[in-house]
């Protein structure tokens, strides 16, 4: 079951322990503020209709009990005091339709923004099966990820991206925006690129870019879908988890769990195939174990560091 739409109160907080296995409902949380970058005129009203229908797939894929929660905040502060206010049965919080800038690292913010939870992103996860997609099709192609050059177009619209891209060994990462079309359009951006990752919906542009440059792979994330591929899964993974607080080890292992879960004549694996959540959670698992090495991501590389602020190369 999922309850109607709440707003998110301010009070101390009391969490479920961690590596219990007692029951836990998931939050599912936003403040609209990512709706209203593109239109000021919509926060709440908006963002309930999706909270409620983000609550409701969750719920169908994992049978537990989700809580849709709209928290008023215009920044990462006031969020911080809405995520501690949740109620004391709340294991997990699913954060979605909001502005990388109220929660990311580079405000100081440790991991769970201020709540003793463990706080997954509709961003991240997206960015994991971004990832996995662009690995399989460079596979199929027959591209090394370590010799390939990738175009985030829009990497500041979801920040975890372009480390997980690294720490899955891709050897050149760009990051453009709409900011930098005067100067560097994207057209002649992808020109020596492998590929493109369009966060930003550049059809036009991309259109554009395909007609000089037959063999760009272009990857558009299905941001809600994509997301949700292997959100159950890890949502288990985190709330059992005695050390929740990985960053991109975590997206980084789903990613390749991803990936290698996925038929060769797919970008992604089949949502309905029955082995995908257990590698996906298996993986998830190991990455959260706190005696776990991290050889397999440069240690200096967190979720929330992108430095993708414009052109990066």
């Amino acid at each position: 079951m999922f309850n109607d739409c709440q707003h998110a109160p301010r009070d101390a907080e009391s969490v479920p322990a961690r590596g219990s296995a007692m029951p836990y409902a998931v939050a599912v949380v936003s403040d609209g503020s990512a709706l209203a970058h593109q239109d000021p005129t919509r926060r709440a009203g908006s963002v309930e209709p999706v909270l409620r229908h983000w609550a409701a797939l969750i719920h169908e894929h994992t049978g537990r009990v989700t809580r849709p929660v709209y928290v008023s905040a215009q920044d990462a502060e006031d969020l911080s005091a809405g995520l501690r206010g949740l109620p004391p049965d709340i294991g997990v919080i699913v954060l979605i339709r909001t502005d990388p800038a109220h929660y990311s690292a580079r405000n100081g913010s440790a991991p769970g923004w201020g709540s003793q939870r463990p706080v997954v992103t509709d961003s991240a996860m997206a960015a994991a099966a971004a990832t996995a997609a662009l690995l399989t099709t460079l596979n199929r192609r027959g591209l090394s990820p370590e010799r390939s050059r990738v175009v985030i177009a829009g990497a500041a619209t979801m920040p975890v991206l372009r480390p997980l891209l690294l720490a899955a060994g891709l050897g050149h990462v760009t990051s453009w925006d709409r900011r930098d079309a005067g100067t560097f359009p994207l057209r002649r951006i992808t020109r020596n690129a492998e590929a493109v990752i369009d966060l930003l919906g550049c059809v036009r542009e991309l259109a554009q870019a395909a007609s000089d440059h037959p063999e760009l792979i272009i990857i558009t994330p299905d941001k809600t879908n994509w997301a949700l591929l292997a959100l159950p899964a890890v949502l288990h993974a985190v709330a059992t988890a005695q050390d929740p607080s990985a960053g991109v080890e975590r997206y980084h292992a789903c990613a390749l769990a991803l990936a290698a879960a996925t038929s060769p004549d797919r970008q992604l694996p089949d949502p309905m195939e029955p082995a995908v959540p257990s590698t996906v959670e298996q993986a998830a698992t190991r990455a959260l174990n706190p005696a776990r090495s991290c050889e397999s991501v440069d240690p200096c590389v967190r979720a929330g560091d992108d430095d993708s602020q414009g052109l990066r190369g």
